[in-house]
């Protein structure tokens, strides 16, 4: 998904791999996905479903920056 609060000149997920580096960003989708599920359906103005579609989102973007690195070691 590419929500227009985070749309600029980078997708604002690809900046936060290039400032910080590609660990601290698997760090940051491991909480993020955490969280999500956590408060899943307690936060006002957000549905249960809404929580854990995000919590998903980054659960599938850690694992697609985990594969990225095991292919970049050549496993």
């Amino acid at each position: 998904s590419h929500p227009p609060h985070y749309q600029g000149k980078y997708e604002c997920i690809d900046l936060m791999k290039a400032m910080f580096g590609e660990y601290e960003l698997k760090v940051f989708c491991k909480l993020n996905a955490f969280k999500y599920r956590f408060r899943a359906g307690k936060k006002d103005g957000s549905s249960l479903e809404e929580d854990m579609a995000k919590a998903e989102w980054y659960e599938n973007k850690y694992m697609e920056l985990h594969e990225e690195c095991l292919r970049a070691l050549g496993k």
